[in-house]
Order: C-alpha cells, then sequence, then structure tokens
C-alpha cells in the first residue's frame, strides 16, 4: 500500500471550463465562486456536497447551462452525482419536470480531452529487473489483463524516460495498443553514471499541455512522474519548478529510501506516493490513475430548459434567479448552492434535438464507439446512420451505439463525418455531423 498519499487537491480551476468565457445574452453571472463549505457528519461524502460555479450561460430558445464542480467536506473531488440528485430552483420556485427539462450531460459529450503525461525516471540507478517490473506497472494502466484500454473517454496518453535529459518514448495518443509498444521499447542505462535531473524532468512535463476552460474546448492535463532518486543535476532548482507548476495537475511516486519526499510532496500538488519497492509500483499507479479519474468525473456541465417566457413590460420585467442544489444536502453553508440570473425575454420552446458523443480524435486502425440520444423528450429514440469519410462502420444500423475502424492511410490526419436520425422522433439528427479526425499511425 502507498504510505502517503497526500490528498487530491484540486485546484484545476483547471476545468473549468469557462474560465473566462462571458456569460451569453439574456444572462448575468453575478454570484462569486464560493470555497468548498466547512462541517457535514456523513462519513461517506455521499450527501455532503459543496458546489463550486465555474460558469453559466444561456443560449437559445430557452437552455441554461449550468458548469460547476462538486467536492465532499474535506474539499475532495466528489465524481458521479446523478440528474435526480439535484434541483434547480427559479425565483425560489420549482417548477416542475412537466414545466422544465434538466440534465447532466455526460463527459463524452462535452469538448473535452484529458492529457496524461508519464514521466519515468530510467537512471543509472534503477536495475533492468526494475525497469521491467516499472513497464509492466505502467501497462497496467494503459491496459487490463486482457489487452483491453483502460484510458477514459477523450484520454490522450504520452510517455517520456528521464535520465540527465528527457527523451520522448511516445507523443499523445488514445491508442492503447500504440502506448503499450512504445513502453515495451524502452531501455534504461543500469549501472552508467548517469544523473538524474527530476526538476528538468518535471517542468519538461508540465510543458506538454496548457489547461484551456471555455465552452468550445475543454483540455484538462495531468503528470504522472516516478523516479526512485533524488534531483542530482542541479539544472533547476525546487522552488521555480513548483513555481511552474501552478495550478497543473501533478502526481509524484517515489521508490524507495533514496527519494526525496519533501520535494515529491511539494511537486506532486495533486497526490505523492511512497512506496518501498518497485513491487509496489502498480498499487500507487492505479491509486493515481483513480484520483485522476475522480478529479476529471467532479465537474458536471447541468443542461435545464426554462418554462420561462417574456414578461410584461420592460426587458428587466424578464429577470429572474435561478438556483441550483442538491436534495438531501448536509452543507448548509458556504458552497451549498449555486445562483445566477438570466433574462427569458427572448425564450421560446425548447425542440428535441439529437446528441453524438464518443471520441472526437481516433487513429486509423483504431475501433471507437459513439453514441446517439435524443434530449428535451420522453419519447425514447432509435436510430440510424450516415458516415462520410475516412470511417468503417463496425455495428448495425438501428442502434443507439455505433463502432467506427478508423481507415486512413495518409500521412496527415483524415476525418469523418457522424450523422445519426432519429426515427422514433420525426426524423431529426444531429446538426452539425458529429466530426472526428483519423490519424496516421506513428
Amino acid at each position: 500500500m502507498p504510505k502517503n498519499l497526500m490528498t487530491c487537491v484540486r485546484n484545476l480551476v483547471l476545468f473549468f471550463l469557462l474560465a473566462g468565457i462571458s456569460a451569453c445574452d439574456g444572462l448575468d453571472d453575478n454570484t462569486p465562486n464560493q470555497p468548498p463549505g466547512q462541517g457535514g457528519e456523513d462519513p461517506s461524502g455521499d450527501v455532503y456536497v459543496s458546489l463550486e460555479k465555474l460558469e453559466v450561460s444561456s443560449t437559445p430558445p430557452s437552455v441554461i447551462t449550468i458548469f460547476f464542480q462538486a467536492r465532499d467536506k474535506n474539499a475532495d473531488p466528489l465524481p458521479n452525482l446523478i440528474n435526480d440528485q439535484f434541483i434547480v430552483l427559479e425565483d425560489g420556485q420549482d417548477p416542475g419536470l412537466e414545466e422544465a427539462g434538466k440534465e447532466i450531460v455526460p463527459r463524452g459529450e462535452l469538448p473535452y480531452t484529458l492529457k496524461t503525461i508519464l514521466m519515468l525516471d530510467v537512471s543509472g540507478s534503477i536495475s533492468n529487473t526494475e525497469l521491467t517490473q516499472m513497464k509492466e506497472a505502467v501497462k497496467s494502466l494503459i491496459v487490463d489483463e486482457n489487452g483491453e484500454s483502460r484510458l477514459q473517454a477523450k484520454q490522450q496518453m504520452a510517455i517520456y524516460t528521464f535520465d540527465e535529459e528527457i527523451h520522448t518514448i511516445q507523443t499523445l495518443t488514445n491508442n492503447s495498443a500504440t502506448l503499450v509498444n512504445s513502453l515495451n521499447n524502452i531501455t534504461g542505462a543500469s549501472g552508467t553514471l548517469l544523473s538524474t535531473n527530476l526538476y528538468g524532468a518535471v517542468l519538461a512535463g508540465i510543458s506538454q499541455w496548457t489547461d484551456v476552460f471555455t465552452t468550445e474546448e475543454i483540455v484538462q492535463g495531468a503528470l504522472i512522474l516516478v523516479t526512485d532518486g533524488k534531483d542530482a543535476t542541479g539544472t533547476y532548482d525546487l522552488n521555480s519548478t513548483v513555481s511552474a507548476i501552478g495550478s497543473k495537475t501533478v502526481f509524484t511516486i517515489g521508490i524507495g529510501d533514496n527519494t526525496d519526499q519533501n520535494a515529491l510532496s511539494k511537486l506532486g500538488r495533486s497526490g505523492t506516493f511512497n512506496v518501498a519497492n518497485f513491487d509496489e509500483l502498480q498499487e500507487a499507479l492505479t491509486e493515481a490513475g483513480q484520483n485522476m479519474a475522480d478529479l476529471a468525473n467532479s465537474f458536471y456541465y447541468l443542461h435545464y430548459a426554462s418554462p420561462k417566457r417574456r414578461a410584461d413590460g420592460p426587458e428587466e420585467n424578464s429577470d429572474h434567479l435561478l438556483t441550483l442544489k442538491v436534495l438531501n444536502n448536509k452543507n448548509t453553508g458556504s458552497g451549498s448552492k449555486i445562483e445566477a440570473t438570466f433574462n427569458s425575454f427572448d425564450f421560446s420552446l425548447t425542440m428535441p434535438e439529437v446528441v453524438v458523443s464518443g471520441p472526437a480524435r481516433i487513429d486509423s486502425g483504431q475501433l471507437a464507439s459513439y453514441t446517439a440520444r435524443t434530449r428535451w423528450t420522453s419519447n425514447s429514440g432509435r436510430y440510424t446512420w450516415d458516415i462520410v469519410g475516412d470511417c468503417i462502420a463496425q455495428s448495425p444500423p438501428d442502434s443507439s451505439t455505433q463502432t467506427l475502424l478508423g481507415n486512413f492511410n495518409g500521412t496527415t490526419s483524415g476525418q469523418c463525418f457522424l450523422t445519426a436520425m432519429d426515427t422514433m422522433n420525426n426524423d431529426i439528427t444531429n446538426v452539425p455531423p458529429y466530426e472526428v479526425a483519423v490519424e496516421p499511425v506513428q
């Protein structure tokens, strides 16, 4: 078991989203972000929820979007809350499900990419046997025992190694087979005098992504660094490296007794693990991966179709107060609710629409699944699919799920476009078609 797991810090303000996004026309987001509330008695953490508002906006014809993060009473990320746990109030009143609709948008439908950087120490202190153990442990983070991918939806991963220098093993990809093949090709420097440029490795790792939080694009990165030693080159110093990390997500895993636990805890601002030997590395990597997944899944995108319409008189008569709460929440203090004002002067009926979700980028030869659903209606959907471009359908029609095979032999990116038609709801389709980039295998 890891001996010391620092509580996952989540600043990933990250995320969210919408950092800089100005509220859409007709909506005034006038409530500042609140720090997590304190107190609460439920040890399981599933009825104490602290909400942090990241953005509220409105789009025609009458949909209000709330982007927020949920935390438990220990300020840890709180994933997997469901639609029925939330209530939306307008001017303090519940409009009722008959008059309004709300939904937690699945993360697979968000313009979201999780970029994971693995940075592995291969300096001279690591034996060939230990390197083999490290590679097997990392492999378990990428695929299961059957070789099936463990990557999350819309997750990309890259692999780097370091000794005195930083070595690129595999750039960002969501193809688990490509990652495993690259991992297997790693060689070490056992018995050599190659030094350890620990701080340089961190700086190189965090430079591989930029966190982006807008309504058009969400990019969240995370660095997982594995080492059995301490910085020995002196090329960079600890304080400047910690400062460069800023709010980015970094996990560190130290192996054995020769690590600088103080430095690793400062560098691993989102979690640090200290394990006795390479036999324990797999468990630490698994826990770091789970922490990363919890953090990603603690961000929520809630759509709400308001029944409010234009009020008599001037436009300001159509101003309303929106409140988002969690049912049976033991948090009654700061962070127990999100509030914002909106204006319904131009609101009209929200019609059913088809939404397609799945990876926005796949490698040629890779299988990927895509899902269609119809929102803003209580009627079930049934779908036929139209696929144009560099993809081949791998599942039968008339299904809410379509599996595609990337089929591109060029040297630059190809693309395909997916359209799902709901034959049970007036043949409505997703507009525009869902675009998938198809990359050549590197």
